[in-house]
């Protein structure tokens, strides 16, 4: 009656099977367990039907507890009813003290390790663990269909048919539908492995272990023990335990998912779902497989193949949104797939199982199929004889070897342990010393230097808000700190962080916790890594693994040295021993030497002794801690998490995790954060990143304090406005009282009228100290000039008048600046706000803003000259009021002195490592310079005819620097095609060390960078200045314009100089300029003409062609080899296309192209390696995620070279599919090498390619047609090497018709035809005008006799092309 009213509320409750944990180890029987749960849950004791109940498979739970599988014929109400989709319930054990085993555990999901059976004492020979496959219950799988959930063979039958077999299923999260779930098939395989270990199966005591695994569940059992197999002992040891496995329909060389794809399109588990594709996940199937079928682990373990032979019908959504197994059936998984081909090659090793993918596990009572499965799984159990023989020998040869009994063996075996301890301890001080080095970096504190100390007696009462101190001292959370701009932020940031009663209220959390502090100083006027999320994530890390690092250091480092230390003195003696052996004894010796020899022997091996013994104290005095070492084992943990190839970024990301959630050992963080606001991104993301630090997971041993400070911008009010908070303008009226009197305290004037003014100026100051600090300026510098007039009502006039608004004082400080000083002070802002994060020095800076006026080269080399050769006298700059240190050399003092004048107090110079370095005064200066009106403040009626910025400016310092180094150099061409990222050709020969500078090549990089940005910037080309510079000349200009997409500059350039573009081609093409005297090594930097006597008649020449701009430019564009020889074409268009300098393609650059395709370059003559460049990265585009240079372009260049006479059948070579620089290749590229762009191209393009005469039948070496490709992609190789693996049916159906329909002959039998295109029909596609042609080979050509065919092809082809004596290639 009661499982009728179950079943009577339209739920299948009554059916479900549960899974009880956490059974006391004092129940023995079924029904003591239908007892203990029947009064748990208030139903009678026989509703309560235990099918199973055995001891749990965890090895270290003492006393074991014990786990049930059972169905309810009642089901409570609390389950029933509970929420969707919930699987899991406590149950409150009544009557029972607290302790581990005081609440059951019911649950439908099953995942993890559950036993179903344990054998009998003393008859234990085997496990036997069962693995479901995709969307599928752990349980329910291997259960037949229909209402009777009774039986379950794995369950059931194989305590019966094999009793010394224990049997467990392992559940994992596979479901499809909704899931939220992005774990992948690694993911999968690496929880495998920690269930196995923490089941105990990687000990040698352990039972042997027999795999039952299903569909994915196969995947991951592979994919385990590939990761398994490359790991140490502690995982190696469940390799050995493995007798074997049947694997039941394992799609590992894919499977047909398109009816899943639909399910699961968008959500986290597509990418699961991908991999296990027949199209798009083969590339990681196969590998997977060719990795696992090279495992040394296949010689001693026995796999099974079963495969389906019924097809299975599909998923299909119905029409209110749910999904059903109704769609159209399909065979899921091939024979191929399903066996690894092993159907073929060994069908001893296969099992036939007729039924579909899901049916083919599901064994009902008396099923012949579980009689032939249950003998094969005796059949591998009874491999455990030789297994634990094979491991018995072993033990047995172990102990043999010692002579000296067990005692000693188990000595050695300490002293190993020992001393691989130290060995492990070694790795990880490197690991960690490498992370260091990785992360630090000394400018991401420098904000905190540079920051102002607070005037005395100021921002004391912080601690005396309780607000502050309640958060101090209280368990954790966020505190922000805001105010208006200027008011003084960043000078309390620093005052709370560095004073110690921070620390003294902090310290109340407790003293077992380890106490750290961190800050992270926001700089947005400083370098990128100062305001940026990757500096904030380096800079954390770095200082809370401080003290772990130290303690590492201090108490392990000594060991690991000194253990460094003694190996390498053993190496040294041993190998003297060794050599002494090999010399033997002389012939004829007296016997003083013998004597001597003999002495020098016993002295060798004492001191070998000495140092072993050493090694063994050393082993012995090794700290207990080594292995329990909390410390050690939190920089364990880390120094994995940053291994791997992801970004950089993301692993900092993982460690930062890692350090929050971590419940190795007690820390309390307290972080703080100033000028939030200047955060180079999106306020959100920086936002959720605070809130993140405070929301560890429940288990984190870490605790977290973060205070920081920012502008009450809105966005952030959104994020925090309900944390603790206070606006800092709110309390700080008697801090800037303090401040003020300070001031005029300083200036040593006893003047009443200047005191009295000190109310009135903190009435003004509204909160702010920036006001303030200017507004005494202003005063102090009137009081000084005419202290007679100062009277109290001239000092307060001026001082109402003074803006009361940051910004307004900015203006008032500019118009104070004298009008002859007006252009340097928008030049020196404008320098410092273009900077492109390299800082630069205040001489430097100096020298820019003096060429930034300049209109060519030789007025700049004038200026800077005569400012090198100028000084100021020591007096006259003490005199000036800069108040400058005397440790200055009189030329920094001077560009102190044009700063100031200059920068009117809006710029201050920070020394740093004995360098002066200006910057803008407050963030808000920067602001103020970056306003829509600051060129008209700066330079008045001036600034609708002033077209230049700093970009300009740097461009015009940089370039006189770089063409005044006035030493013989490498050819200024070549330096940008190398070190601008240019790529192509090589350079004519090998290059000394002192050819390029580094600072060579950190001013052609900025030149570049500044270059660019000017023409985006001004809208204006920076011909008119690089044209003058003494670099190469016109040849020098054409590259740094392609390369660096300076569009305005080369447009420029060919319009004042229409002819010189083909005169240059031509010149190239006829070689009518001897090249032997201009060698890329011997050119001058500032003439880029070679060294040569006077009276050299090629240095006239030379220099002739100097002056009309043609030698610069043959010199640019051709490098030629050393003494003479063939010249190497530079790759000019390349450079731009395919490399562009800021590694991110543009219309600009194609503009580019399109201008010198215009003007008569030679692009299908000149770089022959362009077109098949060109079709490999529209192959790359297919292949990734985005496009880098959109398809459309690249089409459309590839139609104009065609247009142009380029061959269509051009080859691909190693040359042409070289990276870019900073990439990795990708290994499908070298299945391309020797195969024509038809071979490669995309229906679109290969109608195009023949169209141009293309031939349809081409072969490539391995004597494949584009034909092979399209139909047999499978043929090429598998995984990564073929190029073709990603193309779907549609796209290689459309590669066929094209072909076909151009006349391509079918190099197939019918038959192979027939088997070639019965894909398509099975896909839907029209294959009868594929079938029209009857044109068939007699018989399908081997493997070696298409290649033999496509070589001989390759080799005429090559000699039909070879050029004659005077058609040498340039």
């Amino acid at each position: 009656m009661a499982m009728a009213t179950a079943m009577a509320m339209g739920d299948d409750w009554g059916r479900r099977v549960f899974r009880l944990r956490n059974l006391p180890s004092t129940i023995s029987s079924a029904t003591e367990a239908a007892s203990l749960l029947g009064a748990a849950l208030g139903i009678p004791v026989d509703h309560v039907i235990i099918c199973s109940l055995a001891k749990t498979s965890n090895k270290w739970e003492v006393p074991p507890s014990s786990v049930a599988t059972l169905q309810l014929a009642t089901v409570p109400a609390f389950v029933h009813k509970t929420v969707a989709g919930r699987e899991e319930w406590s149950i409150p054990l009544a009557g029972r003290d607290r302790g581990r085993n005081d609440v059951l555990i019911l649950d439908t999901h099953f995942r993890g390790m559950t036993v179903l059976h344990d054998p009998e004492p003393g008859r234990h020979e085997a496990d036997c663990i069962a693995i479901s496959g995709l969307a599928s219950h752990p349980f329910g799988s291997w259960q037949p269909r229909g209402d009777d959930k009774t039986f379950m063979w794995i369950r059931d039958e194989i305590p019966r048919s094999a009793p010394g077999i224990r049997a467990i299923i392992y559940g994992y999260d596979s479901k499809l539908h909704n899931s939220t779930s992005f774990q992948s098939i690694g993911d999968l395989g690496q929880s495998l492995i920690l269930r196995l270990k923490a089941g105990g199966w990687n000990l040698p005591s352990s039972k042997p272990i027999v795999f039952l695994a299903h569909s994915l569940g196969g995947l991951v059992l592979k994919e385990a023990i590939v990761q398994m197999a490359d790991r140490d002992k502690s995982v190696t040891g469940i390799l050995e335990n493995v007798l074997g496995a049947i694997m039941f329909g394992v799609p590992s060389l894919g499977m047909d998912q398109s009816h899943l794809m639909a399910m699961v399109e968008g959500r986290p588990n597509e990418l699961l779902v991908q991999d296990l594709s027949r199209e798009g996940g083969t590339h990681y199937l196969r590998q997977l497989n060719r990795r696992f079928e090279g495992l040394s682990f296949l010689r001693t373990a026995r796999i099974l193949w079963a495969y389906e032979t019924a097809e299975s019908p599909t998923v299909e959504q119905r029409d209110d949104g749910t999904w059903a197994t109704t769609g159209p059936p399909a065979i899921l998984v091939s024979i191929a797939s399903a066996t690894c081909h092993y159907h073929r090659k060994d069908k001893s090793v296969t099992i036939p199982i007729n039924e579909s993918h899901s049916n083919m596990v599901k064994f009902s009572r008396g099923d012949p199929n579980l009689e032939i499965i249950m003998e094969s799984v005796r059949d591998l159990c009874s491999r455990r004889n030789r297994h634990q023989a094979r491991r018995g020998s072993e033990a047995a040869e172990e102990s043999r070897s010692d002579p000296l009994g067990d005692a000693h063996q188990a000595g050695k075996k300490k002293d190993m342990e020992g001393e691989e301890t130290i060995k492990e301890l070694g790795k990880l001080i490197a690991s960690i010393d490498d992370l260091h080095n990785s992360i630090y970096a000394s400018e991401l504190s420098d904000r905190l230097g540079q920051i102002e100390h607070p005037s005395e007696n100021t921002f004391q009462w912080i601690f005396d808000l309780p607000l502050f101190t309640e958060w101090l001292q209280g368990e954790g959370g966020l505190f922000w700190i805001h105010g208006k701009p200027g008011s003084g932020k960043s000078t309390l940031m620093k005052f709370i962080y560095e004073s110690r009663q921070t620390w003294d209220l902090l310290h109340t959390w407790g003293t077992d916790s380890l106490e750290i502090r961190a800050s992270f100083f926001f700089h947005y006027r400083g370098s990128a890594i100062q305001k940026s999320f990757e500096g904030v994530l380096r800079s954390l890390v770095d200082q809370i693994l401080g003290p772990h690092r130290d303690r590492l250091s201090s108490e392990y480092r000594p060991i690991w040295e000194q253990y460094r230390l003694l190996k390498f003195r053993e190496a040294i003696e041993e190998e003297r021993e060794e050599r002494r052996k090999q010399e033997g004894k002389p012939e004829k010796e007296k016997d003083s030497a013998k004597e001597k020899r003999g002495n020098q022997a016993t002295a060798a091996r004492e001191t070998l002794k000495d140092i072993k013994n050493s090694l063994r104290a050393l082993i012995k005095s090794l700290p207990p801690s080594c292995s329990t070492s909390p410390t050690l084992r939190l920089l364990g943990e880390v120094a994995k998490c940053f291994q791997g190839e992801d970004g950089f970024v993301l692993k900092l990301e993982r460690v930062m995790r890692l350090l929050l959630d971590q419940g190795v050992t007690r820390m309390d963080l307290v972080l703080f954060f100033d000028a939030l606001d200047e955060y180079d991104g999106h306020l959100d993301l920086i936002s959720r990143f605070l809130t993140g630090l405070t929301q560890g997971s429940e288990t984190s041993a870490t605790r977290v304090k973060v205070c920081f400070s920012s502008r009450p911008w809105e966005p952030l009010k959104a994020h925090f406005a309900g944390y603790p908070n206070f606006a800092l303008q709110d309390y700080t009226r008697a801090d800037i009282e303090n401040y003020a009197a300070g001031s005029v305290a300083s200036w040593g004037i006893d003047s009443p009228v200047v005191v009295s003014l000190v109310p009135k100026i903190i009435s003004r100051a509204n909160g702010v100290f920036l006001w303030v600090n200017l507004a005494m300026q202003v005063l102090h510098e009137a009081y000084l000039l005419n202290p007679e007039m100062a009277t109290a009502a001239a000092m307060e006039e001026k001082l109402l008048r003074l803006p009361s608004g940051l910004s307004e004082f900015y203006k008032l400080i500019i118009q104070r600046i004298g009008r002859t000083n007006r252009r340097h002070t928008y030049a020196l802002l404008e320098l410092l706000i273009r900077n492109n994060g390299i800082p630069l020095t205040a001489i430097q800076i100096q020298h820019a803003v003096l060429v930034s006026g300049c209109a060519d080269y030789a007025e700049a080399a004038d200026v800077i000259g005569r400012a090198k050769a100028g000084s100021v006298k020591r007096d006259r700059l003490s005199a000036s009021g800069v108040g400058v240190a005397t440790t200055l050399s009189t030329k920094e003092m001077e560009a102190r002195i044009h700063i100031a004048r200059w920068g009117g107090g809006l710029v201050e110079i920070k020394r740093r490592d004995h360098v002066d370095y200006p910057q803008l005064m407050h963030q808000t200066v920067l602001e103020f310079t970056m306003g829509l009106d600051f060129k008209r403040i700066v330079v008045g009626n001036l600034a609708s005819f002033a077209s230049e910025n700093g970009h300009s400016f740097h461009v015009k310092y940089l370039g006189q620097k770089l063409a005044g180094r006035g030493r013989p150099g490498l050819g200024m061409a070549e330096v940008v095609l190398e070190e601008l990222d240019l790529g192509g050709g090589k350079t004519a020969e090998p290059r000394d060390s002192d050819a390029v500078s580094k600072l060579e090549r950190e001013l052609l990089q900025h030149l570049a960078y500044h270059a660019e940005q000017a023409e985006l910037t001004t809208g204006r080309s920076q011909l008119d200045y690089l044209h003058t510079l003494p670099i190469g000349g016109d040849g020098f200009l054409v590259f740094l314009a392609v390369s660096c997409g300076l569009t305005l500059c080369l447009r420029d350039w060919v319009a004042r100089k229409p002819r010189q573009m083909e005169r240059l081609v031509a010149r190239l093409q006829r070689r009518e300029v001897a090249l032997s005297n201009i060698t890329a090594r011997g050119l001058y930097a500032g003439g880029g003409v070679a060294r040569q006597p006077k009276t050299d008649p090629a240095r006239q020449k030379s220099m002739a062609d100097q002056r009309d701009g043609v030698g610069a430019q043959q010199n640019s564009l051709v490098q030629q080899e050393h003494g003479g020889g063939a010249a190497t074409v530079v790759p000019l268009a390349s450079s731009i296309f395919f490399a562009p300098r800021s590694g991110i393609f543009h219309d600009r650059h194609f503009k580019i192209l399109t201008l010198l395709l215009e003007k008569g370059y030679g692009l299908v003559e000149h770089e022959p390696e362009f077109f098949t460049r060109l079709c490999a990265e529209i192959w790359r585009n297919e292949t990734n995620a985005s496009e880098r240079i959109p398809n459309a372009t690249l089409h459309t260049v590839a139609t104009w070279l065609l247009e142009k006479g380029q061959d269509p059948n051009a080859r691909f070579t190693a040359r042409s599919l070289t990276a870019r620089r900073g990439e990795v290749r990708n290994p499908a590229e070298t299945g391309m090498l020797g195969a024509t762009a038809l071979h490669l191209a995309p229906p679109d393009l290969a109608a195009e390619l023949i169209r141009f005469g293309a031939h349809a039948s081409a072969l490539d070496p391995q004597g494949n047609t584009p034909l092979h490709w399209a139909l047999f992609p499978q043929d090429l190789g598998s995984g990564a090497r073929n190029p073709v693996a990603h193309w779907g049916c549609a796209r290689r159906y459309e590669k066929c018709r094209v072909l076909v329909g151009a006349g391509c002959a079918i190099p197939f039998t019918k038959k192979l035809w027939d088997r070639g295109l019965a894909e398509f029909d099975r896909e839907g596609f029209d294959t009868e005008s594929l079938r029209s042609r009857e044109v068939y080979a007699r018989r399908a050509l081997s493997d070696k006799e298409r290649m033999k065919k496509g070589l001989n092809q390759l080799v005429r082809r090559l000699r039909r092309t070879q050029p004659g004596p005077q058609s040498q290639p340039i």
